[in-house]
């Protein structure tokens, strides 16, 4: 998803990556795999099978630790705040990038053939080793990022010569 908040001094857009399952869902979703688990190691004690059910919690602890590191990544909100002169780019809370803009400071596109593929986003400053930003778009919303981009003042370059994209760009 793409939020762009354009103010009169700088522009602040907010890349979100797509999530499969909100928050609520997780929940119940762990909740589900907590409570069979429960229920089969119960069954296992019950039977005097102790050390499958030992082996069977340990493993289910380790899936839902698992689970919970992927939302954990699922949540990282990237931040690219364009001012007049200076640029930033942060992931999460932590600050990747602090510079001043340049003629030179554009962003280059490489859009794939097939549909279901990402599109590609590097950052790229004079003097500075080009960062990648937005890795997890889909297609849509990368094209969305594009128009956003050219909003902020940023120059889009593209390194394919698909159609879509030359109408786009």
């Amino acid at each position: 998803m793409i939020n762009l908040l354009l103010r009169q001094s700088a522009s602040h857009l907010l890349i979100t990556p797509n999530q499969s399952l909100d928050d609520s869902l997780l929940r119940v979703h762990n909740w589900w795999l907590s409570g069979a688990a429960l229920i089969a190691a119960l069954a296992f004690i019950m039977l005097g099978l102790w050390p499958i059910a030992v082996m069977l919690s340990l493993s289910s602890l380790a899936l839902l630790y698992i689970v919970l590191q992927v939302a954990e990544v699922q949540r990282l909100e990237e931040h690219l705040i364009v001012d007049i002169r200076q640029l930033e780019y942060r992931k999460g809370c932590r600050t990747i990038l602090t510079t001043a803009m340049d003629a030179q400071t554009c962003i280059y596109v490489s859009v794939p053939k097939r549909d279901f593929e990402c599109l590609g986003f590097e950052l790229s400053i004079t003097g500075r080793p080009s960062v990648s930003i937005a890795r997890n778009i889909s297609r849509s919303d990368g094209f969305l990022l594009v128009e956003s981009l050219k909003k902020c003042g940023l120059k889009v370059i593209s390194l394919s010569a698909h159609e879509e994209l030359v109408k786009t760009l």
